[in-house]
């Protein structure tokens, strides 16, 4: 089953740019690894200080073996200048679904 690998950081407005650029430099490479399915740097629109990195995997073992590669050192470069512990989840996810959950929500055939 999919892994979520999500990674959310507060850091300084003097930090951010730098956070940024070491995160942006391992999408290309992360999204090319086998079974890597999405990988994304999120800004908070409500507090521009709050930027979240996500992946998700097709499997905790192409996860983990990305954990251990060099390119994962990139990550925790950037949670060492958070300005506070980062908030690190990895979630299973057995099933997912589309509109069609908002639609059997909603009783409505689709939107």
């Amino acid at each position: 089953s999919m892994v979520v690998a999500s990674v959310r950081m507060v850091v300084s407005p003097e930090a951010r740019q730098h956070v940024a650029d070491l995160i942006r430099s391992i999408i290309e490479p992360t999204l090319v690894q086998p079974g890597c399915v999405s990988c994304q740097l999120y800004q908070d629109v409500n507090n521009e200080d709050i930027l979240t990195y996500e992946e998700v995997w097709q499997g905790q073992e192409m996860l983990e073996r990305h954990l251990r590669s060099e390119r994962y050192e990139h990550i925790l470069a950037a949670m060492d200048l958070a300005s506070q512990p980062p908030e690190i989840d990895f979630n299973t996810i057995a099933h997912s679904g589309g509109v069609e959950v908002i639609c059997a929500a909603r009783n409505v055939e689709d939107m």
